[in-house]
């Protein structure tokens, strides 16, 4: 007799929840602190998954500087081989041609002058690129430590929230849209 009436009483506890649209999700004696704290650890882990987001793409775009710096670097540096070598080739073919042509020989150091101020031009731009590329990855280290700092205050974050929360609780709070 008392195990119908308690089967009655589930069924209509049942149907009224079922009538208000919502059922408890709290752990039975759980109070507004404990639901209180699993939202703020929820709403720490999703900050926390923000930071990491955001720090990771600091370092992917720090990456990126740094590569075009490499870019620039190597390509000023074969074009300044070349220059080089221009320069060296023209001081032997000046001498030949002034030789042949003594007439020239008034234009040649002007013309030697010019590739040689060329090439001083160049080697101080990559003086200036090889700076900015150690400033750059300099910046890229501080980037990489930046997110691994974020990664692993989210896990520390992660691990609060499921140590708070119920595991419904845990469920919705994982479900909800990564921010990057």
């Amino acid at each position: 007799m008392i195990e119908m009436i308690v089967v009655i009483v589930v069924i209509g506890v049942g149907v009224w929840f079922g009538q208000q649209g919502t059922v408890p999700t709290r752990k039975p004696g759980r109070n507004e602190k404990d639901v209180a704290q699993c939202e703020d650890a929820c709403d720490q882990f999703d900050t926390r998954r923000a930071e990491r987001c955001l720090a990771e793409q600091d370092q992917a775009n720090a990456q990126q500087h740094v590569q075009t710096i490499r870019d620039l670097l190597f390509g000023l540096a074969a074009g300044s081989a070349t220059l080089l070598a221009a320069v060296i080739a023209g001081a032997g073919g000046a001498a030949a041609l002034v030789t042949a042509i003594p007439a020239l020989a008034p234009i040649m150091p002007l013309i030697l002058g010019i590739l040689a101020v060329g090439f001083a031009l160049a080697a101080g731009v990559i003086i200036a690129l090889g700076a900015a590329l150690i400033t750059a990855e300099v910046d890229l280290g501080n980037k990489r430590r930046a997110a691994t700092v974020a990664r692993d205050a989210e896990a520390e974050a992660r691990d609060i929230m499921l140590r708070v929360c119920t595991d419904a609780e845990a469920d919705q709070c994982l479900a909800r849209p990564a921010p990057c």
